[in-house]
């Protein structure tokens, strides 16, 4: 009887010991676990959209980077130009932008890193078109809707630009859950002017003139930017 209460007592300390060394490697495997890769969501001055990074194996200070964003606005805006005059203006604007590049975390222990890359504006559009079913009067220059007539323009920059910026928190977090603040831009290179139209502006030299307001446009060759992104870490 002694003899089988000893064999079951020697049975219950080894499997304890084990289930306890199975418990210990386990929870040094967890503490020692590094997370390599996140995905988020983006929110900012340029829209929403996701975010992806993955840590270099050779280098823990540098991560491969994607993101896609995309912000439109196409409500129609009446001004009221005077009592008497309405212009309709109808915007047709769309930014998507894919981005590929890096992240390079810039100390050790601080979580602070710049990046950098390619971004193809995906589908993006800068067009309106401006036109007024009031007519247009004013005490010098008084014009029926039809003499008015429609102008339509759009504003094209490259479709391929370069990108960089300085961000604040980790790409890949220690943690599950990481937030990130980037402040960047892209150069997004002088602007091309398309103009069409008919009515009061057939009658005078806008096109002529085009080539001057391009190049008046040319300093706006940067597109500065602010987003947040909320990642998971695994």
């Amino acid at each position: 009887m002694r003899t089988a209460k000893l064999c079951i007592l020697l049975v219950i300390v080894f499997f304890s010991e084990k289930s306890y060394a199975q418990l210990l490697i386990k929870k040094e495997s967890l503490l020692n676990h590094e997370n390599r890769k996140s995905v988020g969501i983006i929110f900012g001055t340029l829209g929403v959209g996701l975010n992806f990074s993955y840590r270099c194996t050779q280098n823990k200070r540098l991560y491969l980077n994607g993101a896609l964003t995309y912000i439109g606005y196409r409500k129609l805006i009446d001004y009221d130009y005077n009592a008497k005059t309405i212009i309709k203006i109808n915007p047709d604007i769309s930014m998507g932008h894919a981005d590929l590049g890096i992240q390079y975390e810039i100390f050790k222990k601080s979580p602070v890193f710049l990046f950098g890359g390619i971004s193809h504006f995906l589908g993006s559009k800068y067009a309106a078109k401006i036109n007024t079913e009031t007519g247009f009067d004013t005490k010098d220059l008084v014009l029926s809707s039809e003499d008015f007539g429609e102008i339509d323009f759009e504003i094209k920059w490259n479709k391929y630009n370069p990108y960089l910026g300085v961000g604040f928190g980790r790409p890949v977090s220690h943690k599950k859950v990481g937030f990130i603040c980037e402040v960047g831009t892209y150069y997004i290179g002088s602007p091309k002017l398309y103009l069409n139209y008919t009515g009061v502006l057939s009658f005078t030299n806008i096109d002529e003139i085009l080539p001057k307001i391009e190049h008046n446009m040319s300093g706006y060759a940067f597109l500065p930017y602010l987003r947040f992104n909320v990642n998971y870490c695994f």
